[in-house]
């Protein structure tokens, strides 16, 4: 994108200078063969060829189009300059228009990694009474499962032991406005704690459930401001034109597989333009 500015805005100073030249002056000849070079240039951008990546030779080759096209106006005697001249100019806006279209489209799909979760599949058990509204008091020893969870801007990693089939990360979230995620603000997101979950609904009304929180000590004043801010604006006592929402969202990971065995993977917690997400991590 940045290439392609600097380009187009070459393009136009080149313009305003041969629009002061002579008609047969040196500056007019030369103005026309650094357009046929940035015409070129310009073409690479629409064949998807960036100018960082092109080698010695592909430069030489668009060098040498510029040269031939100049000689040929020169020697053949052709108008081609004003055809040129609309040619570059419709071909940059076209260009600008796709990588700023492409820009935005990055920026509202893109998912930004704020968390690793690693589910290391090392088990233990532990010891659990419960009693829920339908039934009598329970003791059971219940198995548990290792989660491992480390911010991405963090080398500090958090171990956490849960029962059940899935472990859920609740985060707070803060939505900016569109215009705001266009410019390139991201939305962001505090994870405040994890639970245990079960797959089956009916084991969700039997089994107990285990939370834990994440947040530490540790906390910032600017976070502190922040997250205040998320709460007036997530019980209504404030709305704002610049963030579009604050709620709490959750994503899931499991604990064990179909048939009941521990599971070993590794994901990581994302935030976009829609809000939490995840993805596996890639080996």
């Amino acid at each position: 994108m940045l290439g392609l500015i600097c380009v187009t805005m070459l393009f136009f100073l080149c313009i305003r200078a041969l629009l002061y030249a002579k008609k047969k002056s040196s500056l007019l000849r030369w103005g026309r063969f650094f357009l046929y070079v940035l015409f070129f240039l310009l073409l690479a951008q629409a064949t998807e060829i960036s100018a960082s990546m092109l080698t010695e030779r592909g430069y030489l080759l668009f060098c040498a189009g510029a040269i031939a096209l100049f000689c040929l106006e020169l020697v053949v005697k052709i108008k081609a300059f004003s055809y040129l001249l609309w040619a570059v100019i419709s071909l940059s806006i076209f260009l600008s228009a796709a990588e700023l279209s492409l820009s935005l489209f990055d920026r509202f799909t893109e998912d930004t990694p704020i968390m690793k979760v690693c589910l290391s599949g090392t088990t233990g058990h532990q010891e659990i009474e419960w009693k829920n509204p339908a039934s009598s008091l329970q003791r059971q020893s219940l198995p548990t499962y290792e989660v491992i969870l480390t911010p991405i801007h963090s080398n500090h990693s958090s171990r956490y032991y849960l029962y059940g089939d899935m472990v859920c990360i609740r985060a707070r979230v803060l939505r900016f406005s569109p215009l705001l995620n266009g410019l390139g603000v991201q939305n962001i997101c505090l994870v405040d704690s994890l639970s245990s979950d079960y797959f089956a609904v009916e084991k969700k009304n039997t089994f107990p459930i285990q939370s834990m929180s994440t947040l530490g000590n540790n906390v910032s004043l600017l976070q502190k401001l922040v997250w205040n801010l998320w709460e007036k604006v997530f019980f209504t006592k404030l709305s704002l034109p610049f963030i579009k929402s604050a709620c709490m969202e959750a994503v899931y990971f499991p604990l064990v597989d179909k048939k009941g065995d521990p599971f070993q993977g590794s994901f990581f917690v994302t935030i976009h333009a829609g809000g939490l997400s995840s993805l596996q991590e890639k080996k």
